[in-house]
């Protein structure tokens, strides 16, 4: 499955392919194939891979069996979002093509939480936009009773497997430590109810989109754990796929693919 972005040259990028899909990449630049579990033995025109961690939840075992590995605060904290009448809607790709002002108020809410943390912005836009036209996004948000929505949730989906590509919580616009804590316990519910809807979906994997042991995500991976999972090893690789990609293919692994090896 792929989706692909045109500006200056084609990037098709690759999700839930089991190894190198060289037929499917006629007509592009570059290719990029995300989350494989192996490396393919065909590395011809490759820039660049890279590996790392996720986390990946069994959505087939039973709602109680999923329950059983959150830890006993992540319980506490889901259920004190629904006492506080936490609510979640959910918006599939039909929804996000027909309405890309809501794909849009996303990127922008994505923008000013990196701004806020002092990470450097880049704009989702059309990542998120290419995913939904090929019906590989959905999204989801919680909010409390007729308040704004303070989390969203985006993923790419598709082969039985929803990947969290963006997790979004809308703290600037808290005013207390309370309203933090809130927005906090509204991620929580929000991230169980996808997994259940997900489930009635008939999907069977819920993809946490990375985890890292080094010290400045220990919070985020200390959060995605206490919702347990299993650590897997899974593989980015980045290709050239046309002449033009390969006279390129210098000038893009310098500028652009920091953190991919040869």
């Amino acid at each position: 499955m792929y989706f692909e972005r045109k500006k200056y040259v084609i990037i098709r990028n690759f999700w839930f392919e089991a190894d190198r899909n060289r037929s499917e990449e006629s007509g592009a630049d570059f290719a990029e194939y995300h989350d494989l579990a192996r490396i393919p033995a065909d590395k011809t025109g490759v820039i660049g891979i890279m590996k790392r961690q996720t986390l990946v939840t069994d959505l087939t075992a039973d709602e109680e069996v999923l329950k059983s590995a959150f830890r006993k605060n992540t319980k506490y904290e889901i259920r004190r979002a629904v006492k506080e009448g936490c609510t979640a809607v959910f918006y599939d790709a039909d929804v996000l093509k027909k309405n890309d002002e809501l794909i849009k108020k996303i990127n922008r809410e994505h923008a000013r939480l990196f701004q806020m943390k002092g990470a450097r912005v880049k704009d989702e836009y059309p990542y998120m936009y290419a995913a939904a036209s090929k019906n590989m996004l959905s999204a989801s948000a919680a909010f409390f009773s007729d308040q704004a929505e303070c989390v969203y949730h985006v993923y790419v989906t598709g082969n039985k497997t929803a990947r969290l590509l963006h997790s979004v919580s809308v703290y600037r616009d808290a005013v207390s430590n309370d309203e933090r804590s809130a927005i906090g316990r509204a991620n929580r519910f929000l991230h169980f109810q996808d997994m259940m809807h997900f489930k009635e979906m008939g999907y069977a994997v819920y993809d946490w989109g990375g985890y890292s042991q080094e010290e400045e995500f220990k919070s985020i991976s200390d959060f995605k754990l206490s919702f347990g999972g299993r650590e897997e090893t899974v593989y980015t690789i980045y290709y050239a796929a046309s002449l033009l990609g390969k006279l390129l293919s210098g000038a893009v692994k310098k500028f652009w693919l920091k953190g991919f090896a040869e």
